[in-house]
């Protein structure tokens, strides 16, 4: 089953969301013009999904979130 990636909140700062708040599925994504997006999804789905905005992804960092995916939505 293919899940759907997508970008939960653009322009973030990581040290505004607890881990507790987010899906084990999140990720900060750190784009060439220095700004951080939060997306959810599989690695592959999300850099797939810059790769067709034509955005540069220098970095993805696992969010460390706490909640179940599947039973819950992220708290941002």
């Amino acid at each position: 089953m293919m899940v759907d990636s997508f970008i939960l909140k653009e322009g973030v700062d990581p040290s505004d969301y607890k881990s507790s708040d987010l899906t084990t599925d999140c990720y900060y994504v750190y784009l060439e013009d220095g700004s951080i997006d939060l997306a959810r999804g599989s690695t592959v789905g999300i850099f797939d999904m810059f790769y067709d905005k034509k955005k540069t992804i220098t970095r993805m960092k696992l969010a460390n979130g706490s909640l179940n995916p599947k039973l819950n939505k992220p708290n941002i």
